[in-house]
């Protein structure tokens, strides 16, 4: 139960996802649209690092996980770094907006340690896109049929 309240974790820059298992469970039945990620804050201003301020920047992103141990303690300047679980099936942002003290709003750029490399909107899973999706089932009806 520890490994898995302890996550998010990541083999390669990738998140791994571990859930509790079931006897029930077949991969090809379950989506996952939620994927925890980590969410880079080049040149964030050092007054935003506190754990507060990162929750509510992340917020915007998603569900803020947890605040890096490095960026927490300030170890690291040259950017903060905070995991976050992003609904992959919506475009990622670029950049968002965060207020400063004045009231103005400063644009934050936003980097991803991973992005999925397409999401298909039809079949809810990872690895294509819809239209690609389609063909891939036409063709397999077509098969099915006998045509070519």
């Amino acid at each position: 139960m520890k490994v898995l309240e302890y996550g998010p974790y990541a083999f390669n820059n990738r998140p791994m996802i571990l859930k509790q298992w079931k006897a029930d469970f077949n991969i090809s039945r379950k989506t996952n649209r939620i994927v925890p990620t980590w969410v880079i804050l080049p040149g964030l201003p050092i007054q935003y690092w506190a754990t507060e301020n990162l929750g509510r920047i992340a917020s915007y992103l998603g569900k803020p996980v947890c605040t890096n141990k490095l960026t927490a303690q300030g170890d690291r300047i040259l950017y903060a770094r905070v995991p976050v679980d992003i609904d992959i099936s919506q475009p990622f942002l670029e950049h968002i907006l965060i207020e400063d003290k004045k009231g103005g709003f400063k644009e934050q750029k936003l980097e991803y340690e991973w992005k999925p490399p397409s999401y298909c909107q039809d079949c809810l899973q990872i690895g294509h896109i819809a239209e690609n999706f389609k063909k891939e089932q036409e063709n397999e009806f077509k098969n099915e049929k006998g045509e070519e």
